[in-house]
């Protein structure tokens, strides 16, 4: 993991974020989904996962070099950009409140902790106001 100056200068750049599974064991993949399989075939792998030990990730940022666009999601850097580990996450369960939590919480990309700022990116203010509309409707009949 990096040291304590390396996680702060991380923080202070414009960075994308990554979860690395610690499985050697590939995840489902979209494509996977397409092959017919249950909508809820993440859940159902995780759920297989766990039940033999905890699901971790390796939490790492990469950091934009001088003229690397931060306005467009889309357009990718280079893979030899410094990655920065920030920690590690471990799943340990799944919630037994997990599905009326789904429906009753939001994702929302511009809800975010003091000291992190938005890119430039217009995607992201238009995912917010996709997902609300998304949690709406959801939550409508509730």
């Amino acid at each position: 993991m990096a040291s304590r100056e390396a996680q702060a200068r991380a923080f202070n750049l414009a960075r994308r974020d990554r979860a690395l599974p610690l499985s050697k064991t590939p995840p489902a993949t979209l494509a996977d989904a397409a092959g017919g399989r249950d909508p809820d075939f993440l859940r159902a792998e995780l759920e297989s996962r766990l039940r033999a030990g905890s699901v971790g990730f390796r939490l790492l940022v990469q950091l934009a070099a001088d003229g690397d666009p931060t306005d467009d999601v889309t357009a990718l850097w280079p893979e030899d950009r410094e990655r920065v580990e920030l920690g590690r996450l471990e799943i340990t369960g799944i919630s037994a409140t997990s599905a009326a939590d789904e429906r009753r919480l939001i994702f929302d990309p511009t809800n975010r902790t003091d000291g992190i700022d938005l890119s430039a990116d217009p995607i992201l203010l238009a995912r917010s106001a996709a997902y609300a509309i998304s949690y709406a409707e959801r939550t409508k009949a509730s």
